[in-house]
Formats: structure tokens, sequence, C-alpha cells
């Protein structure tokens, strides 16, 4: 037992000593580091990626950027448009009438204007009516008696004129005439105006020109009176 107690147990060898202490730095030096001195751990050997990995990742992200790129041009493309778009819509046509401004009032400061009163437009002055006399019929000559007879010689304007002739009697003959002055009815002769061969009153419309006239009458077995007269 004791052989085994000496050649077995692990107790029984002795330790092993200590790493001799490094000597302390000279004065002003600083003290080793841990492990100075000692060769550097191995490092791991780094893995490469292989080099078509690499090209797949450098193409994905070409195409990335370039469709972005794509899209916010784009975009950009879009909004230019628009803003030329209203740009020209705001602009208004060369020679086109420009629409006055109006002002805006300040609810604030502004003053309550009184609406614009219009120009009065003056009144035409009513013209007097100048009513025109009625004209009337005037008597220009007048002639009677109870066989053939002449007037004296009056004047005729050329305006309307009208005979009136009133004849009494029985077995009437009587005829009228109204000649120019200066006319010789025996020796020139005329047509009568009126030629009558029983009694009655009337009148009749004469068309004479301006100018002097007189009054011939031929009757016998009656009494007659003739008037002549003129719208003035």
């Amino acid at each position: 037992m004791d052989d085994q107690t000496d050649s077995g147990t692990p107790f029984d060898q002795p330790p092993i000593p200590p790493p001799p202490a490094a000597p302390p730095p000279a004065p002003g030096q600083p003290w080793p580091q841990v492990g100075a001195g000692q060769p550097p751990p191995p490092q791991a050997a780094k893995r490469k990626l292989p080099v078509w990995l690499i090209v797949v990742i450098v193409v994905a992200v070409l195409a990335l950027c370039a469709c972005g790129s794509c899209t916010a041009l784009g975009i950009i493309g879009a909004s230019q448009s628009e803003t030329s778009s209203d740009d020209v819509s705001d602009v208004e046509p060369a020679g086109a009438p420009s629409a006055p401004a109006t002002p805006v009032a300040d609810p604030q400061t502004s003053e309550p204007q009184e609406p614009e009163q219009e120009p009065e437009q003056p009144v035409a002055e009513e013209q007097p009516v100048v009513q025109e006399q009625a004209k009337k019929w005037v008597k220009v000559a007048e002639l009677s008696g109870n066989a053939n007879k002449r007037s004296a010689p009056f004047e005729l304007t050329g305006a309307p004129a009208r005979l009136k002739y009133t004849v009494k009697g029985d077995m009437v003959v009587c005829a009228v005439y109204l000649l120019p002055e200066g006319t010789d009815l025996m020796t020139e002769g005329g047509f009568p105006e009126v030629m009558l061969s029983e009694a009655g009153s009337d009148q009749t419309f004469l068309s004479k020109g301006a100018g002097r006239y007189f009054i011939d009458v031929q009757a016998a077995n009656c009494q007659w009176s003739v008037v002549i007269e003129e719208e003035r």
C-alpha cells in the first residue's frame, strides 16, 4: 500500500516552480507590458468572397441606382411640366385687354365707401308745342243778280278754293265762268265752272293756280248768287 501511494498519487509530486519575476525597470522607464516579448497569438485566416458573388452584388447595386435615377428624373420632369403649364396659363396673350385689378380692402383699416352716384342726365327742355291754327275758308269774291253779270278782278294764292252758288226761279238758264283777268269771253270763249237748268244750291271745288281772276255769269229767268272762297 505504501508503494501505490508513493507512485500513483499526484499530490506526492513536487510543485512546479513559478516563472521568475521580471526585474523592475530602471528609474524613468515604463513597466513592461504583460505578455511583452511573447509571440503574438496566431490569427484566424480571413475568408475571401468569390469573384462571381462580388460581380453580382455590383450589378444589382448599379441596377438599383439606375432605376432610382430614372424615377427621380420622371418626377422632376412631371413637376417641371406642371409648373410650366401653370406659368403659361397665367401669362395673358399679347394684345388681350387686361382685367382691371380690384383693390382688396382691408376690413380693419378701410372705411365704408359710399356708392358712387351716377351723373344726372340733363333733362331735355320741353319745346313749346306750337299749335297750328286750323285753316278756314275765307270769302274772296261775291256776285249776285238776275241776268248776265261780271265781277271785279280778285286774286287767288293757289290754295284750295271753292265756288258756292244759289239759283232760284222757273225755266232756269245759268252758266258761271271763272276767267283770268283780261280774258274776253265773247271773243276767246271758255268753259263754265257750273251749268244749271233748274233751281238749287250747291258748291264745287276749283282747280286754279295763283293769279288774278274775275267771275262772269250768263243767266236768264232766275235769281242767282255766287261766292268764291279760299282756304287760308
